[in-house]
């Protein structure tokens, strides 16, 4: 693995990357972003990611959307988890919530249509598991 970090203010600067995008990892980001930019990123993630592709993200749900824009820090903002799912569904993705633990935030995944989903039914994902059915795998060969 060759893990590749960004750290840019636009989504813009996903193109540079030039490969496709296995596993995005955006932790205390979108609780730190209005409307405009989660929905930007998450546009321009998903048309990076391969086919199988992941977006996990944490943000701070509440019982409203935030009116910010832009980048908003020190604050934090709050999004309606049905708000994130649309927003997903908008950009050609599934959401799901995650039970990780988080002091303030809830962790979800933003997944490409041909991601393996398995790992999340009716559980939240785990290493250990994951582990075991690779090894499982590379056993019956």
């Amino acid at each position: 693995k060759r893990p590749r970090f960004l750290y840019s203010d636009s989504p813009e600067a996903l193109a540079v990357l030039g490969d496709p995008l296995d596993f995005v990892v955006a932790q205390s980001i979108f609780s730190h972003c209005g409307m405009d930019l989660v929905i930007s990123w998450v546009r321009a993630i998903a048309q990076h990611l391969t086919p199988g592709g992941a977006l996990v993200a944490t943000f701070v749900p509440g019982e409203n959307d935030t009116a910010e824009k832009g980048w908003v820090y020190p604050g934090c903002v709050r999004f309606k988890p049905d708000t994130l799912r649309r927003i997903a569904a908008d950009a050609g993705l599934r959401f799901t919530s995650l039970d990780w633990r988080h002091p303030q935030q809830t962790w979800v995944f933003f997944t490409a249509p041909g991601f393996d989903a398995s790992e999340l039914e009716g559980q939240a994902p785990s290493w250990n598991r994951m582990l075991e059915r690779i090894l499982r795998a590379g056993s019956s060969s």
